[in-house]
């Protein structure tokens, strides 16, 4: 059969058409099967700095069109916009207040707490040093009611001293990062994100006499907000890049 001019137009665009199907066809199973769509993340900075860039390394070469967002803040502002759903996995420590909205809660491990300062201060070269040595600096802490700078304050009066007396407060990391190189004042930092900073010679890690931790993190989502596919991808593969996940909890 030899085609009319109207019909090289028809098969013009059939043939475009069902390239278009197509396309459309290989997309949705993409989505269907989890390797397409926008994932939001809400972390905190301390004790997932090092499984989140690997699972971000792996998803960029893994699934190249998940397009993901990191959201960073305190627990507690994480999980008011996890409620309120701007971001759809989080990864911090459950409120203290238990919420009207169930929520999935999978542990990951407590957070263990280093004391940092600056490369060249005279602590960095000896050690390991006591509570009431470190006393006698001066500190730059997160604000008072953050779980850090109470967990300090606890260990202070469980050993029956008084508490240092100099402190500036800042929840800014880059802030308290200059006032320490500037200073001989202390900071307490998580031993994830302390050890990535000491790698690159930014701060040095003291050695200490005791150890302390405190609450424990984990992931969550929203119950009755059931994940996308491609939230089930990103949570399987953090599952992949973090310690030993406990069972299941509902807060």
């Amino acid at each position: 059969m030899i085609p009319t001019f109207a019909g090289e137009v028809l098969t013009r665009h059939a043939l475009v058409m069902l390239d278009e199907l197509e396309r459309t066809r290989v997309e949705l199973n993409a989505l269907v099967d989890g390797r397409i769509g926008h994932v939001s993340i809400g972390a905190i900075d301390g004790p997932v700095v090092q499984s989140l860039a690997d699972m971000l390394r792996i998803a960029q070469d893994d699934y190249p069109e998940i397009e993901l967002e990191i959201r960073s803040g305190p627990s507690d502002s994480l999980f008011q916009m996890l409620i309120d759903g701007q971001i759809d996995i989080m990864l911090g420590r459950r409120p203290v207040i238990p919420s009207a909205h169930p929520v999935s809660y999978e542990e990951i491990a407590s957070e263990q707490l280093v004391v940092a300062a600056a490369p060249d201060h005279p602590l960095a070269v000896s050690g390991p040093h006591t509570l009431e040595t470190l006393s006698e600096f001066p500190w730059i802490l997160q604000r008072r009611g953050s779980r850090s700078r109470q967990r300090l304050e606890e260990l202070f009066l469980e050993r029956e001293l008084p508490l240092p007396t100099r402190i500036v407060s800042s929840d800014s990391w880059m802030m308290t990062l200059a006032y320490i190189t500037r200073s001989q004042a202390l900071t307490l930092l998580s031993a994830p994100a302390a050890a990535l900073q000491s790698d690159f010679g930014q701060i040095a890690i003291l050695p200490i006499d005791f150890s302390f931790n405190v609450a424990p993190w984990g992931i969550m989502t929203v119950r009755e907000r059931a994940p996308t596919p491609a939230a089930l991808t990103v949570m399987t593969l953090l599952r992949q890049c973090i310690p030993q996940i406990s069972l299941s909890q509902q807060v």
